[in-house]
């Protein structure tokens, strides 16, 4: 560092020397314009001015500033890469949470998919049992029509045999045409046949 700075003081003595011929020949010049006609400097450019020059001058004041300025470009450097940083972290949980987010809807969505598929399923269910059970209900009531049908054809068979008796006995001589223990049987059996009947025409 100290050899680069040498080497900027031995480039610059020259521009100095020229300098210096320069402003001698400019004295010597009558036409050299004087200080009044110079434009006043303000403080602060005052200020910076010798500040530089002493910079120039001074290898160590040199050697500080750009430490300073380094130090300062260093610090800017390292202030952007951790905005940065949290910058993209955040960008990440922004991106996590949509996605959690997300993932949460589908899953409640699911649920509520799943909940209804498995209302619907139980109506079917129950409906398909109902149907089962009107079916067998159709059928039992089919063979209680179909048995009570040959029931009234066997009892309207019997109530024949029993109307035919009492026909055949009715023709009995006049000494032996009384009643009897057997017509009062045959008379039983003629109500109870024509009570059954009836009971079967009216279900």
């Amino acid at each position: 560092m100290w050899r680069a700075i040498q080497q900027l003081q031995t480039r610059a003595d020259p521009k100095e020397k020229g300098e210096s011929k320069s402003s001698a020949a400019a004295s010597s010049t009558p036409s050299c314009p004087t200080k009044s006609s110079l434009p006043a400097l303000t403080k602060d450019d005052s200020a910076g001015k010798a500040s530089q020059e002493d910079n120039k001058t001074d290898p160590k004041k040199w050697a500080a500033a750009t430490s300073s300025n380094l130090l300062r470009a260093r610090n800017l450097t390292q202030s952007l890469l951790t905005k940065l940083q949290q910058n993209e972290a955040a960008e990440a949980a922004n991106r996590n949470a949509e996605q959690e987010h997300a993932e949460r809807e589908k899953e409640r969505l699911k649920a509520k998919v799943k909940g209804q598929a498995k209302m619907h399923e139980g109506i079917i269910n129950t409906s398909f049992q109902c149907m089962q059970d009107l079916d067998d209900a159709l059928r039992w009531t089919e063979d209680s029509v179909t048995k009570l049908t040959h029931e009234r054809y066997a009892g309207f068979a019997a109530l024949q045999v029993c109307e035919k008796r009492m026909k055949m006995r009715e023709k009995r001589p006049v000494n032996e045409n009384f009643k009897d223990s057997l017509q009062e049987a045959l008379e039983n059996e003629q109500k109870i046949l024509l009570t059954a009947r009836q009971d079967i025409f009216n279900v």
